[in-house]
């Protein structure tokens, strides 16, 4: 039975109101059977929970408002959301969702249903939102896999109300569509599987008219509700999220019976005021059930006034934020660079960083943030959330692509085009010169690009490097990018290529970003040169930008090699540091990258391994192929330095395990005077590198004791890389 206001609605009091009734007013009741059922339905908000009218953003507290209003007097009343409600902004993104919890809460919702967003802080999170919201969640189709039965607690949402004194009920269930299980980052949803929806869409459906459900509602969160909705018999109406659109529309159902499919737009522009309204028989049956639907705009909603609690509830939410977002979650060893024209001439680092963080978050090949998307700039030292919400403050989220290395070209075109007019626009002086796309212009991470400015137009891209493996225009790349960017009119390869995910907040990434505990990560993010600028005049050497590699030292070409072929990187973005000793870990990154960086599951045995450094998958990789194994079963020493013998053993190890064929295990030692020093395990790979030309000795001696330095290691890499092409 609908209450004066929800924001108030305690079942005791309700009890005593309708003690305190006039007789006669109970009298009116039992003369008639219409009923009136006001159902106020929201999908897609993506914590869009902030008023806004230049935007024409309802906002909570005036959603609160029309709830309030437009429930007030009817029989019963429902208050109902679709999903992607917890997740998408900085207040949310800030406290994993519970602010939405606490505005959900106070509006007073009854049941929702998950969409893909809502996972994405973890199944067990959402549950725990659900419960500080008081709502209930219906997602019936969500199993947990150690359990096999439903992972939320409630199946089914229903309420009842006497009409001339006949019951009436309500009954709903959710349902999530299995395909967008791929629109959430796999870790959130790991514990769980989703069966067929349709299929469980009826037996729900069924299941609530045998509990004496007079109407049945479905919540749903799909692609296609209405194809859905004709699969289904038994539910009068659906009310559907995920496609941000304003639906209406009428279904015929699996029982050949009309059924009314109803989406509410997004981010709250618009929500639905529905009615319900009919007759009920002698015997309590429906009869002449109708639906009436109502989209309603901002301009509709001004008409109610906002909900004072709510809006005092988001105050404090925003005092509460305060202290959250002067905590610290990392540290930048360099200044950021944010400023606005910057980011729109040029590759900065804090793009690095960006493009970099989303690259963790998907594991992509490639990564795109338009610059439009960096909002601030980061000082030196500690990071903190609201450092990061100056930089990523929109709430938008990533998603997969995948182009193929053609496509990637073109789109690269594009942006040094951007980037160009915008270089001529910050000369010039004339804010109005600017070209009105000019934040199109891409920041990236996962390439190393040479680039000639000087060149016609759509073919300045000189070179690619993706991942240390020679690009390929016919080659397909997963490429990592904000939702806005993936569909942007500057880009229609990105925009018309089908999304492979979905994954969490931008700011949400940047943030696990700044939390790895490995600083080596972030250092090589702020410094890596990614974007090279080269004119025919120009010096062409990948290397040139070191000021410790010189055109006449002679390990120059094997670094340009290595540079050019993307395996080995400089220690700064002008530094290779060529006598620094290669560490076990940094060659075991190094061969990792030369195999196409393959990823192996299972769990690393050496305790002296951090999980998140930057060498921990290669070394996970190394171990599992025995490559590079660990001095003992616990200890890898992935900071020890690597002798010229032990080099020369691994690059054989990796020689074999690459299937090269043909390996000379021939004597081949015999004319060094200090063969008598390469330990016994060393023998046979010396005896390759050295019969294959892989290494020559220093100053006619093997030197198998010695350390290898950085230099070293790339001339044999590049001997060897040469013999194995």
């Amino acid at each position: 039975m609908a209450t004066p206001s929800r924001f108030a609605r305690i079942t005791a009091a309700g009890l005593v109101l309708g003690l305190l009734l006039p007789t006669a007013a109970l009298a009116d009741n039992t003369e008639t059977q219409d009923f009136d059922i006001r159902i106020v339905h929201t999908n897609d908000i993506h914590a869009r929970v902030e008023e806004s009218a230049d935007d024409g953003m309802i906002g909570m507290a005036r959603l609160a408002g029309v709830i309030d209003g437009y429930t007030e007097g009817a029989d019963l009343d429902l208050v109902l959301d679709s999903g992607d409600l917890f997740h998408g902004q900085p207040i949310a993104t800030l406290v994993q969702g519970e602010s939405i919890a606490e505005l959900v809460r106070a509006c007073g919702y009854d049941a929702v249903t998950a969409g893909n967003h809502d996972w994405s802080y973890g199944a067990d999170r959402l549950k725990e939102l659900c419960a500080l919201a008081d709502v209930t969640m219906l997602t019936g189709n969500a199993i947990a896999d150690d359990t096999d039965k439903a992972f939320f607690d409630e199946e089914f949402y229903t309420e009842s109300v006497q009409i001339g004194g006949q019951e009436l009920k309500v009954g709903l269930f959710g349902v999530f569509d299995p395909s967008l299980k791929g629109d959430t980052a796999p870790r959130n949803i790991e514990a769980l599987y989703f069966t067929d929806a349709a299929a469980y869409a009826n037996e729900a459906a069924d299941a609530l008219r045998a509990q004496g459900c007079d109407i049945v509602i479905g919540l749903t969160h799909a692609h296609d509700p209405a194809g859905l909705a004709a699969q289904v018999g038994g539910v009068d109406l659906w009310l559907s999220g995920h496609e941000h659109i304003q639906l209406d529309q009428w279904v015929s159902d699996a029982d050949g019976k009309d059924t009314r499919v109803v989406e509410s737009g997004y981010y709250l522009y618009s929500l639905s005021l529905i009615e319900l309204s009919g007759t009920l028989d002698d015997t309590g049956a429906v009869e002449d059930l109708r639906i009436d639907v109502t989209p309603m705009d901002y301009a509709a909603a001004s008409a109610y006034a906002p909900s004072a609690a709510v809006e005092g509830a988001l105050d404090g939410i925003h005092d509460a934020q305060q202290d959250k977002l002067e905590e610290k979650v990392g540290e930048t060893p360099e200044a950021l660079d944010g400023v606005w024209e910057d980011l729109r001439i040029g590759q900065q680092n804090l793009g690095n960083v960006v493009a970099d963080a989303y690259l963790l978050e998907t594991g992509a090949n490639v990564a795109f943030e338009n610059a439009g998307g960096i909002r601030a700039s980061v000082e030196a030292g500690d990071v903190t959330y609201g450092d990061i919400i100056g930089v990523s403050p929109y709430g938008n989220y990533i998603v997969t692509k995948q182009v193929t290395g053609a496509e990637l070209v073109d789109i690269l075109e594009t942006s040094l085009d951007i980037g160009l007019q915008n270089r001529a626009a910050n000369d010039s002086g004339d804010y109005d010169a600017w070209p009105d796309n000019s934040g199109s212009y891409l920041q990236f991470g996962g390439m190393t690009v040479i680039w000639d400015p000087e060149a016609e137009k759509g073919s300045r891209v000189v070179s690619i490097e993706i991942e240390g493996r020679t690009f390929r225009e016919d080659e397909k790349y997963i490429v990592a990018t904000n939702n806005f960017v993936a569909v942007s009119e500057d880009y229609p390869q990105l925009a018309q290529a089908p999304e492979i995910g979905q994954y969490s907040a931008c700011d949400e990434a940047l943030v696990r970003f700044f939390q790895t505990e490995d600083a080596d990560v972030i250092a090589w993010s702020v410094a890596d040169q990614r974007l090279v600028e080269q004119t025919d005049s120009a010096d062409t050497r990948p290397s040139a930008a070191f000021t410790d590699v010189q055109p006449d030292d002679w390990f120059c070409a094997a670094v340009d090699y290595m540079v050019e072929h993307g395996v080995m990187n400089g220690t700064e973005a002008t530094t290779f540091e060529p006598e620094t000793a290669v560490s076990r870990g940094m060659l075991a990154a190094i061969l990792w990258r030369q195999a196409g960086s393959p990823a192996v599951d299972g769990a690393l045995p050496y305790t002296d391994v951090a999980p998140d450094a930057y060498y921990t998958a290669a070394i996970r990789w190394a171990a599992d192929a025995q490559v590079v194994t660990g001095y003992d079963e616990t200890h890898f020493g992935p900071e020890m330095p690597v002798t010229r013998e032990e080099l020369a053993t691994m690059l054989f190890r990796f020689a074999r395990n690459q299937g090269m064929e043909a390996v000379n295990l021939s004597e081949h030692l015999t004319g060094f005077p200090d063969a008598a020093q390469v330990s016994e395990f060393a023998v046979p790979a010396l005896n390759w590198a050295v019969g294959s030309g892989i290494v020559g000795g220093d100053d006619g001696l093997l030197k198998p004791q010695g350390t290898a330095s950085r230099a070293e290691a790339a001339q044999m890499l590049m001997r060897y890389m040469e013999l194995a092409a």
